[in-house]
């Protein structure tokens, strides 16, 4: 033990390290089925961080955004977006184990931003989930930063400029036409 600090929250700022690197290539893919993709992995990444900090909200919240990006892409893959009905399940399951995992009141944050997040990739405009994006790192970041994730902080603040970046590369003609 290092200060207030063992190895297992060591071990959970190198699982924030790699959720750095996937979130920062994330967010520039051009197509959502591989922003998909990129996600279901993060999230696993994230998810492992939490329970290793014992942040069980956002550790739920992570499995909850796996099992979502898993349906939203199969959905993707066959060219169908998710129906109404799909998005208010996940919505209201996002909530319901927001409630159940309640440990402070820094646990709305993960609640609110997946709420956001999981409308924003429902949405079939890329440039929209890159809007969104931007706006939920701020939110996770200050949960991060309560929950002792504090490369996890660091990343939300990359991801926030990170979208930034890529919505003014998408928003290019060069960008756009996928060169």
């Amino acid at each position: 033990m290092v200060g207030n600090y063992d190895l297992t929250f060591f071990i959970a700022q190198v699982f924030g390290i790699i959720s750095i690197i996937l979130n920062i290539v994330i967010v520039q893919f051009k197509t959502k089925e591989k922003m998909l993709i990129g996600m279901i992995i993060s999230n696993l990444v994230v998810a492992t961080q939490f329970f290793l900090l014992n942040a069980i909200t956002g550790g739920i919240i992570s499995l909850i955004n796996v099992i979502r990006c898993i349906i939203f892409y199969m959905f993707k893959k066959v060219h169908k977006k998710p129906s109404l009905l799909v998005l208010l399940i996940f919505e209201v399951i996002v909530i319901v184990s927001g409630i159940i995992s309640w440990q402070n009141i820094w646990s709305i944050l993960p609640i609110i931003a997946t709420a956001t997040y999981t409308y924003g990739i429902w949405q079939d405009d890329v440039l929209k989930i890159k809007y969104i994006s931007a706006i939920i790192g701020f939110e996770w970041s200050i949960y991060d930063i309560m929950v002792r994730a504090y490369v996890s902080f660091v990343q939300g603040i990359i991801q926030v400029i990170s979208a930034i970046v890529a919505i003014n590369r998408y928003k290019s003609p060069k960008m756009r036409n996928g060169v």
